[in-house]
């Protein structure tokens, strides 16, 4: 047996896990973790933690938070799932599948990997971590599937939207994905706003988004207000920020006015106000706006985790709210409804 010994600065090379720029290559780190769920099969997600802290320590690289949030990703994509064994939580590689990305590409998902014959697309981007293929013919395809690698569609990947999570938190069970929709998740959080919400004082610090969409959409924490911000609060539901417990710190809310009497009911979390925001658009016939052009797919709004994460899907994401988008991509957003 040959014994070698290996520099830190030579395993960071051979792992490739930093990029030109030097810093931690994200596509590094998620095979790193992809080949331990794969090897380990069901395993404590301390364990695939500290495996991927330590390799990059061994590597003399500062991991951060670099570890964790990828993990999340690949959970977030539905290459693994979580499983609790007792109280602790566990992690369990999904079956391997993949999907078309747009014309001639595909994204495979899954910790093996795609099998062998079959073409990676070359990664644009470091923070792109998803196992793009190309698919030149028909053969391809034939090979994915003699390998057991089954085609799902973005339906099957998406559905049910997870607005449905926030819904049953409200409504102490899970509604019918057939006969509950966005607009009704809005009339569950308006009619909740009215009855339930705490009176708000006048002089109460909260902002709400009383402009219309698909303009700046602008930042609810700013010194002054801006895009599509206002202080005051007209008559009707809205979505809206109430100052919290210090200068920094806003909390999401829905906010009720009839003229004279204001109401304000605390959401979970961002998640749900995210979702919030589409659904009263969709309600009141006042759509968020996704604007596309060749090449390009931009938000004027802040999406929920589960859509950005759909959009990151099919494309490389070039900035928070923007993707560059391939030729014939699915139409993710005619599935939100």
């Amino acid at each position: 047996m040959k014994l070698e010994v290996i520099t830190p600065e030579l395993l960071a090379k051979r792992l490739q896990l930093l990029d030109k720029a030097g810093a931690i290559n994200d596509p590094a780190v998620a095979n790193l973790l992809r080949k331990a769920l794969s090897r380990w099969g069901l395993s404590p997600e301390r364990d695939v933690l500290r495996f991927g802290r330590e390799t990059l320590k061994a590597a003399g690289v500062d991991a951060g938070n670099t570890v964790r949030r990828v993990l999340e990703r690949l959970e977030a994509f539905g290459e693994c799932d979580e499983v609790f064994v007792g109280h602790e939580r566990y992690l369990a590689p999904a079956e391997p599948r993949w999907l078309r990305a747009g014309d001639g590409v595909g994204v495979f998902l899954g910790p093996s990997g795609p099998p062998e014959g079959i073409a990676p697309v070359e990664i644009a981007h470091s923070n792109d971590i998803l196992q793009r293929i190309i698919l030149d013919s028909d053969d391809d395809i034939a090979q994915l599937q003699a390998s057991g690698v089954r085609e799902i569609s973005i339906q099957e990947w998406l559905l049910p939207l997870q607005f449905f999570e926030h819904a049953a938190r409200r409504m102490n069970r899970l509604p019918r994905s057939d006969r509950f929709h966005l607009a009704d998740f809005w009339l569950l959080l308006t009619n909740a706003a009215i009855d339930h919400g705490l009176p708000l004082s006048n002089d109460a610090d909260v902002r709400v988004l009383s402009k219309g969409p698909g303009g700046f959409f602008g930042r609810h924490d700013a010194p002054a207000v801006e895009g599509r911000w206002t202080e005051e609060v007209p008559e009707g539901v809205w979505c809206g920020v109430r100052r919290g417990y210090g200068e920094a710190h806003w909390h999401p809310v829905i906010i009720s006015s009839d003229g004279v009497r204001r109401r304000s009911l605390d959401l979970f979390d961002v998640d749900e106000w995210h979702w919030a925001i589409i659904a009263r658009g969709r309600s009141l016939a006042s759509e968020e706006v996704v604007v596309r052009e060749p090449g390009t797919l931009r938000l004027t709004f802040p999406a929920p985790r589960q859509i950005q994460t759909a959009f990151d899907l099919f494309g490389s994401r070039v900035s928070p709210w923007t993707w560059n988008w391939p030729d014939g991509a699915p139409d993710v957003w005619a599935l939100v409804q």
